[in-house]
């Protein structure tokens, strides 16, 4: 994998020493607001009592501390830190081609997932060969393409939840003229609750490189549209059709 996440204490102490003041503050508010009410002191004596007088001092301290906390670490503005491994550049004929089929372990897949863990080639599953995950996309290392027609073969099954199982989108990713990502979508999959083989056709027009991407569809937005509803995934492998040996 080729991300580090790394959490920004500063960042989270900060907010949390502000809160912490003001909750003081207003503690000592409601207290002398009781105090005078039950006619206890003068309102006018208040602030002259240590209480008060130190309390507010420390709850103005806290909240100076916190801001100077967050401004030592203002430039990063993130609770969570991404650092991405700077890419790799490369020639077409650097990467290795599909003669007539290559098979994908665990860990030659690459993750990108947006909130929750996720399982990759876990050594506490029964079967280590296995991909699970239930968010965000799994793809492949680039490949390089010679023109012609390609099967993409994989197992897969999902869990069922409100009377649907796990969908998946296959994407094939190919760069156009300027370098940039044009994602094709191949085929949306409704799984189900039994491992399954899928076999899906797709070729390319020219000699070039790309990434098979297999996409959690699940609504995103909506928790309750994905919550208990995983995929299971092995056995990933690209394989030419008899057009593309001769």
């Amino acid at each position: 994998m080729n991300e580090i996440i790394q959490i920004n204490w500063l960042l989270l102490i900060g907010p949390f020493l502000w809160i912490l003041g003001i909750a003081v503050i207003l503690a000592l508010l409601g207290y002398m607001e009781f105090l005078t009410s039950s006619g206890q002191i003068k309102r006018s004596e208040s602030l002259k009592k240590p209480i008060f007088k130190n309390g507010g001092l420390i709850s103005i301290g806290l909240i100076i501390i916190g801001l100077i906390l967050y401004l030592l670490k203002l430039p990063s503005r993130q609770l969570i830190a991404v650092k991405i491994e700077k890419p790799k550049t490369f020639t077409i004929t650097q990467l290795p081609a599909i003669e007539e089929s290559r098979q994908f372990s665990p860990n030659e897949l690459e993750i990108d997932f947006h909130n929750k863990s996720h399982v990759l080639n876990n050594e506490k599953m029964k079967d280590n060969t296995m991909v699970l995950f239930w968010d965000g996309y799994i793809h492949t290392p680039f490949i390089r393409f010679k023109k012609g027609d390609y099967k993409l073969e994989f197992e897969a099954k999902g869990t069922r939840a409100k009377e649907e199982y796990a969908k998946i989108k296959v994407e094939f990713d190919v760069p156009d003229e300027n370098n940039y990502l044009i994602t094709r979508t191949v085929k949306y999959i409704e799984l189900t609750g039994r491992m399954k083989r899928y076999r899906i056709n797709f070729k390319t027009e020219t000699d070039t490189i790309g990434k098979i991407r297999i996409t959690y569809f699940n609504d995103l937005h909506v928790p309750e549209e994905k919550e208990g509803r995983d995929v299971w995934l092995k056995n990933l492998a690209i394989k030419t059709k008899r057009s593309n040996k001769t």
